[in-house]
């Protein structure tokens, strides 16, 4: 419940259970990951809870979003 009604990007999504409670608690979700990081599961979360998000894949250095897109970025580097 920190970020409600606030614009959030998440990369490293891992299972998008971070993602999920952001959604759950009013905060408006992006989630961004490269092919290997499996964004279908995060897909399927979402997708198991009925909540909206923005699933966006990276596929370079450059993400595709204006500068200032969002109030929040949360990375999670826990693989890397």
């Amino acid at each position: 419940g920190r970020h409600p009604g606030e614009s959030l990007l998440i990369l490293g999504c891992g299972l998008g259970t971070d993602a999920v409670h952001y959604a759950q608690t009013g905060t408006d979700v992006a989630a961004a990951a490269a092919p290997g990081e499996y964004p279908h599961v995060v897909r399927d979360n979402f997708a198991r809870h009925g909540l909206p998000a923005n699933f966006v894949n990276v596929d370079g250095p450059r993400l595709p979003f204006a500068d200032g897109s969002f109030d929040v970025v949360t990375w999670n580097a826990l693989y890397d």
